[in-house]
C-alpha cells in the first residue's frame, strides 16, 4: 500500500530496520545534532511508488552540509540494508523548496522535507 508525500504523490510503503552498526556509523558522520538519534529504528522508503529495484531511505543529514546526507538501500520489504552511502542532494526546486532526495534518483521529485523514520509501535 502506498502512502502520500507532501506533494500528494504516492510514495513507496516498503520499510526496513536500521542495523545498529549503521546507526553508529551515521552518528559518527554527524555527531552534533539537536535530535535524539535512536540506535535502532525503522525506516520507510523515500522514493515514489515503485514495484521493483532498490528502496532508499534517508538516515541523517550531514552536519555543516547543505547538500549531503547519509542513505541506506535495501531490496524487498524488511530487507536488510548493507551499507551507509553518502549522497548529494537533488538540485531540483519546486514551489515547496528543493527536492529532498538525492542526485539522479528514480521517479518523481519529493519537494519539501523527506521523512523516512518509522515510529516504533
Amino acid at each position: 500500500m502506498a502512502t502520500r508525500n507532501p506533494n500528494n504523490l504516492p510514495t513507496c510503503a516498503s520499510v526496513t530496520h536500521l542495523p545498529p552498526l549503521l546507526a553508529v556509523a551515521a552518528r559518527y558522520l554527524a555527531p552534533v545534532q539537536e535530535d535524539d538519534f535512536p540506535e535502532e529504528r525503522g525506516l520507510r522508503c523515500a522514493l515514489g511508488a515503485h514495484g521493483e529495484g532498490e528502496h532508499q531511505a534517508l538516515v541523517r543529514e550531514l552536519d555543516g552540509s547543505d547538500n549531503s546526507s547519509a542513505w541506506v538501500a535495501w531490496r524487498g520489504d524488511w530487507g536488510r540494508p548493507g551499507e551507509l552511502v553518502i549522497r548529494t542532494r537533488c538540485r531540483a526546486r519546486g514551489d515547496r523548496g528543493g527536492c529532498g532526495l538525492y542526485q539522479r534518483h528514480p521517479g518523481d521529485h519529493a519537494f519539501g522535507p523527506v521523512r523516512t523514520a518509522v515510529t516504533p509501535k
